[in-house]
């Protein structure tokens, strides 16, 4: 794999962080993103368990972990 150097890494953080907060912003009010696996949405137990109550799609596991455009905080 390829190496960067710390100073590389903390720019790329520091560049990500920063696109982070501007695409938050650029959210309706009241939206954000996040992982499905903390969203409001995720059917955590049942029959539905692991699907999105918003979509009604099934996810697989691994897409648990990915970031939602639809996200919504759970209470």
């Amino acid at each position: 794999g390829v190496e960067i150097g710390d100073a590389y890494a903390r720019l790329f953080k520091t560049i990500l962080d920063d696109l982070t907060r501007q695409a938050q912003r650029r959210q309706p009010e009241g939206h954000t993103f996040g992982t499905c696996r903390s969203c409001r949405f995720h059917r955590r137990a049942g029959e539905e368990a692991g699907s999105c109550a918003k979509t009604d799609h099934a996810l697989a596991e691994a897409d648990r972990d990915r970031l939602c455009r639809l996200y919504s905080w759970a209470d």
